[in-house]
């Protein structure tokens, strides 16, 4: 904009100019009309170099201002070419909010809000977060689910195996009531022991071995037990 003003200035100046150039040019035209028509006088002799001095005076003149014409017409151009180039992207945007305001008005049509939209989108994407999480939670209570059932199911393996020792224990003294009221004779002071006898003094000591594993494979799984609620509970 400074620039086009300064140009307008200058254009301003180089027509005032132009005029007084033209008025000098009227003097000019009568003065050779003068000297054809015969009448010529001594002052008019001494004013024929002041005439060529203004002759070159106006030919300076119009050099500037078609210099200063050239000039304002360049800028104009490029002027031409920025609004041009405004007005084709005002034109794109114009298209584009037509096609906006084409679907919001099918849409107000149709009865459909744009914030309903909004808030069904956002609804949708915390109900897929909370899948997520749901899916990741029954991923580890279906982890710990098996885990115990592997526990319960050591449990009764080793519950069926100490009654079936118990079984085994009593049948052998049904069979065999006499064993435990067994003395020494007194032929010999120590009497060989009976089958039944070392049978339940077997029995016995196996059972007195398993016991103990027994009671600490339940301790162990009464730890793992714990461990795995505590760590649910961290997740």
């Amino acid at each position: 904009m400074e620039g086009r003003i300064i140009v307008e200035n200058k254009t301003a100046d180089f027509i005032q100019e132009t005029r007084k150039i033209q008025i000098r040019r009227k003097d000019f035209n009568s003065e050779e009309q003068n000297e054809v028509s015969g009448v010529r006088s001594p002052w008019q002799q001494s004013t024929q170099p002041q005439t060529q001095t203004s002759q070159e005076v106006q030919i300076k003149a119009s050099r500037d201002v078609a210099m200063a014409t050239a000039a304002k017409a360049k800028l104009l151009l490029r002027e031409l070419k920025t609004v041009k180039a405004d007005l084709a992207f005002a034109k794109e945007r114009c298209s584009q909010l037509e096609e906006e305001n084409k679907i919001l008005r099918e849409a107000r049509e149709k009865g459909v809000n744009p914030a309903d939209d909004d808030m069904i989108r956002l609804q949708l994407e915390t109900l897929l977060n909370e899948k997520a999480r749901l899916a990741h939670e029954n991923s580890q209570y279906a982890r710990e689910n098996r885990f115990l059932r592997e526990i319960v199911e050591y449990h009764q393996l080793t519950m069926q195996d100490v009654v079936h020792l118990d079984e085994d224990i009593e049948e052998v003294t049904e069979v065999n009531p006499a064993s435990r009221t067994f003395t020494a004779s007194p032929s010999s002071p120590i009497s060989p022991r009976s089958s039944t006898e070392i049978s339940l003094s077997r029995s016995s000591s196996v059972t007195k071995e398993m016991l103990p594993s027994l009671s600490r494979s339940s301790s162990d799984a009464k730890e793992m037990l714990r461990e795995t609620t505590d760590e649910s509970r961290r997740h």
